[in-house]
């Protein structure tokens, strides 16, 4: 997604990654061109896990999925 030239017009975007993703600077700058095509984003990050993290039996794959539960019930329209 880096190579895109605009994300313009994208819903409110999060973006979850852990340090050790094999696609983490990928990630880093696809949530900085979100960001500055003027749409809604949000990168959380958990510092030495892979790229799904959320999913994990730990304290910061339940908080992360704490948290893509509320964001799942916000209406974004």
């Amino acid at each position: 997604m880096p190579g895109c030239r605009s994300l313009h017009g994208l819903p409110p975007t999060v973006i979850y990654s852990g340090t050790y993703d094999v696609l983490y600077t990928d990630i880093i700058k696809t949530e900085q061109k979100l960001r500055a095509s003027g749409v809604d984003a949000a990168l959380h990050t958990a510092g030495k896990f892979g790229h799904v993290y959320p999913l994990y039996p730990v304290p910061e794959g339940r908080k992360a999925r704490r948290e893509i539960s509320k964001i799942m019930l916000r209406p974004w329209w």
